[in-house]
């Protein structure tokens, strides 16, 4: 590969679809290679000439690409969400504003029914977005405060990928945010309930990985050490006390050695 980066390749058929920053993030391309012996077959790219920051251990264009094997879909950051047919043409470009935090930005797009739908976060203003998967154009969005990019304060922020999950004869889609994790309507982007107590060592708010479903209990986590939960899904508004188990933050100074 031509430079760093963090995305995980997906499969599809014959075809291997990748994420790859070049030029500092100045050049932003989804890369398409033969399955069977690696040859490049294609790569679609967008400039972005603006500054945008990140960690040195996070390449721009860590999220990875979905598809629906007619065309895929990736986050190029501030460059926005970009999908490409299989031949390799552009299909659309959709702005998602820009992603302003100091570690960058993680998390990658899904696909339910006909929307595509990415968290455009972290930072001072962080987004769940859907748009149609065929056209770009915005269905919902729900806006979530408390955002946090400034270098003063950069211990707030959400990296995961949400999920879908089917329960009780509805489905829901599932976001960790910076301190809670949320459901919602995956149709209309309504919050359904919210869960807290996400937070780390030193209660900070920020979280990594995405939370994980089955049999009607999705379990999250705090990055950096923090706590983690259990909690059922379907429930309705404020459902903290609702929780089937919780373990808390670790004191700093016990995380850090025990990672050394």
């Amino acid at each position: 590969m031509p430079d760093n980066g963090n995305s995980t390749p997906i499969v599809w058929g014959t075809r291997v679809f990748l994420t790859q920053a070049t030029q500092h993030g100045k050049r932003r391309a989804l890369l398409c290679f033969d399955r069977a012996n690696g040859k490049l077959l294609w790569e679609g790219a967008l400039s972005y000439a603006d500054s945008e920051p990140t960690h040195a251990t996070n390449p721009y264009c860590s999220a990875s690409p979905v598809t629906d094997g007619e065309r895929v879909i990736a986050s190029m950051g501030s460059a926005g969400l970009v999908c490409f047919d299989f031949a390799g043409k552009q299909l659309w470009q959709k702005d998602v504003g820009k992603m302003t935090h100091i570690w960058g930005n993680a998390s990658s797009p899904i696909l339910w029914k006909n929307l595509a739908t990415l968290w455009c976060g972290p930072g001072n203003q962080q987004t769940l977005l859907a748009v149609d998967k065929t056209t770009g154009k915005t269905v919902w969005e729900h806006a979530e405060p408390g955002g946090n990019g400034s270098e003063t304060r950069p211990y707030i922020g959400s990296w995961t990928t949400p999920i879908v999950v089917q329960v009780d004869g509805h489905e829901e889609l599932i976001l960790i945010v910076p301190g809670a994790v949320k459901g919602f309507d995956p149709g209309n982007g309504k919050e359904l309930w919210s869960c807290g107590g996400l937070v780390n060592p030193d209660g900070d708010k920020v979280a990594y990985a995405s939370p994980v479903y089955a049999d009607g209990v999705v379990v999250a986590m705090a990055g950096y050490g923090g706590a983690a939960l259990a909690v059922p899904a379907g429930g309705h508004g404020d459902v903290t006390a609702q929780r089937l188990w919780y373990h808390p933050r670790k004191p700093a100074a016990d995380w850090i050695a025990c990672n050394r």
